[in-house]
């Protein structure tokens, strides 16, 4: 069991990481602490956040507890943490540096704040301490253009106009304007613990060009707000055709960073998407004017082929192989996951780019649901020995399937022979038989032979400001984007189109 532990925190002689795996004897060590039955003890588990609940193991993995958020109040914004240990041999210099550890980390990913820190040490019941914090003030005048919450008939009014296009936004509200709501905004995809979200604006299509001009200056009120809440970066992504949003996002004091090419649709036409972010203290630039945004027909890049391979020959004898096939051509799946779970805890060597790993830390129950995970990967690296040396993940396709964004892990030693170089450019091969026109991948501040290897391959459309969180600060994320042979002549080397559209 402790070789699929994954710490996510490094505390002296303790690793705190994967709740799960050692999740029935937490609910034994709440059991004899609090003299509770079997359903009153998962009840306090499950009340605890999957995301934020962690065991407590030893250097040699042996369990000594958990720690984990509890008694949360979403409204007042508070949390207490719970720290339950099974041991009366941890001294108190140990005990208050795994608080010390949790807290922090806590503190840089949530828009909570810690009110009291709750201790058991088996085999006594006790409380051992209960420590107010005091919760900064926020002097923040609601804008009375905006209105907390979105009515039933009016989601139900854009919903007509966006289609499947409003994912469920939280934080949000309607923007109210002469008796009328021309727009409403929110957010969405929010990682609280990279203290990041993206953002969501919709404009009532009825009005036309007929909107509020200061719409700007609302955005811009709603966006101190939600940095209020302890999100740092705020990002959103618009399509190059859509005038009304790009002029309200411009006008506030969101920053563009870069454009991901075909990424979006105008009718039958590829165009890109404009990037764009906010971070506390940024203000507008008045002196920026928009690129240029290439626009082709959707068919140039239409091909016969409709999938991607299941098996993909990279060379040296090294092959990408998809885990659905794996029965088929004799890969053993539990000597793969394995060393998939080791690559995962070789965070140092190993070139992910992290987007998944808290997933991987909290979210599994012991084997099936890693298993689950590998089983969703694209691409699996394999030599000749069916050794594991990384992976290859389709995250998220866009434009009907013009566009890729990729995740890419592989292992040490293809940093350093090549076939990182071989792998990616297999992989675009790939993308770009079966009609994709771009594909995008991404790379953290940290990971240098990432960036390299990006950087030799591919464009870099832009920057993300501090969007990671790992080791007691915030990285930046770098996007990186290759389009079609077909039309690669027509950008610069940082992504942006150079010539008149076809």
């Amino acid at each position: 069991m402790k070789n699929l532990f994954i710490p996510k925190i490094v505390a002296n002689r303790f690793r705190i990481g994967s709740f799960d795996l050692y999740k029935e004897l937490s609910k034994e060590l709440i059991m004899k602490n609090s003299l509770l039955d079997s359903s009153e003890a998962l009840s306090i588990i499950d009340s605890m956040p999957e995301e934020y609940r962690a065991s407590i193991v030893y250097i040699d993995g042996s369990y000594t507890g958990f720690i984990g958020l509890y008694n949360i109040n979403e409204m007042a914004h508070t949390a207490s943490i719970r720290l339950e240990l099974n041991s009366n041999f941890i001294d108190e210099k140990d005990k208050n540096l795994i608080i010390q550890k949790y807290k922090k980390w806590v503190d840089n990913s949530l828009g909570l704040y810690i009110t009291e820190e709750i201790t058991f040490i088996n085999p006594v019941h006790k409380l051992v301490e209960s420590i107010s914090f005091s919760i900064p003030s926020f002097s923040f005048s609601m804008n009375h253009f905006l209105l907390p919450g979105i009515s039933r008939c009016v989601f139900e009014k854009f919903l007509e106009q966006y289609y499947y296009d409003i994912p469920d936004l939280e934080f949000s509200f309607s923007i109210k304007y002469k008796n009328t709501i021309p727009a409403i905004i929110g957010l969405s995809d929010i990682v609280w613990s990279n203290s990041c979200a993206n953002l969501y604006l919709f404009l009532d299509k009825d009005l036309g060009d007929a909107f509020p001009v200061h719409l700007g200056e609302i955005l811009n009120n709603y966006l101190e707000y939600v940095h209020h809440l302890n999100i740092h970066n705020i990002s959103c992504s618009v399509s190059s055709h859509d005038k009304n949003i790009l002029q309200v996002i411009t006008s506030s004091n969101m920053r563009y960073y870069g454009q991901i090419p075909f990424s979006s649709l105008d009718g039958e036409n590829a165009v890109s998407s404009l990037l764009f972010q906010h971070v506390p203290g940024m203000f507008s630039d008045d002196s920026f004017t928009l690129p240029d945004c290439p626009s082709y027909k959707t068919s140039i890049f239409r091909t016969n082929k409709q999938c991607l391979d299941d098996v993909l020959s990279v060379g040296r004898d090294y092959k990408l192989i998809s885990p659905m096939v794996f029965d088929q051509v004799g890969v053993d799946i539990s000597s793969v996951l394995f060393e998939h779970t080791l690559a995962m805890m070789d965070r140092e060597h190993f070139t992910k780019p992290l987007g998944m790993d808290k997933y991987i830390l909290q979210s599994f129950e012991g084997d099936f649901s890693l298993l689950n995970f590998l089983m969703h990967s694209t691409y699996i690296l394999l030599d000749h020995h069916e050794k594991y040396h990384g992976f290859v993940n389709i995250l998220h396709t866009h434009a009907n399937h013009l566009h890729a964004e990729i995740e890419v892990g592989l292992d040490f030693l293809c940093q350093y022979n090549g076939l990182d170089t071989l792998v990616l450019n297999k992989i675009y091969e790939e993308l770009f038989s079966t009609s994709y026109a771009s594909v995008t991948t991404s790379a953290y501040s940290f990971h240098t032979s990432a960036l390299l290897l990006n950087h030799c391959l591919s464009n870099l459309v832009g920057v993300q400001l501090e969007s990671y969180y790992m080791d007691g600060q915030l990285w930046n994320k770098h996007y990186y984007n290759k389009v079609h042979e077909r039309i690669s002549s027509d950008f610069d080397e940082v992504g942006t189109c150079i010539k008149k559209s076809l």
